[in-house]
């Protein structure tokens, strides 16, 4: 079975069994920004690496290259950021699709909640780190945020 190491702002650890890693994907604390490798010296995005982000059940694989699976969301609208934010019509925060704006790289996403949560308890989003989703009016600090603000009391 193949071993694959993970880095992310240098940061070496593994090596982790390919099933390792998928469950650290869907609990949020490895994102499509981290580096993987083999060999702990060529290194490739992990958003490269498809098998990672497969979910269990998941029948991409027995797809042929040419097909895609139909979109769940087609047709579905995201209110604009400049709609009035209410609880109708919003996904649950759970299904949020968030964007950060990250000191070192720039504006980042979209990544789900379990992402933002588990770049908080690393520190590397911090209370006021500009974060939008489509229930803020704008770009608001962390701590300003009802979904984030628990984070930083």
């Amino acid at each position: 079975m193949e071993m694959l190491y993970i880095r992310y702002k240098n940061r070496v650890s593994g090596p982790f069994q390919m099933e390792e890693l998928q469950k650290q994907a869907r609990e949020g604390l490895l994102s499509r920004f981290h580096e993987v490798s083999t060999d702990g010296t060529i290194w490739k995005q992990a958003r490269e690496l498809k098998e990672l982000w497969r979910l269990p059940g998941d029948i991409s694989n027995m797809l042929a290259d040419d097909e895609s699976p139909a979109d769940p969301f087609k047709g579905a609208q995201t209110p604009a950021p400049n709609t009035p934010t209410g609880f109708e019509g919003l996904p649950p925060v759970d299904d949020m699709q968030w964007y950060y704006n990250s000191p070192t790289n720039g504006q980042q996403g979209p990544v789900p909640t379990a992402t933002i949560h588990s770049l908080i308890s690393m520190k590397q989003i911090v209370a006021e780190t500009l974060v939008w989703n489509s229930t803020l009016p704008n770009w608001l600090e962390a701590s300003q945020t009802s979904q984030l603000a628990i984070y930083f009391s």
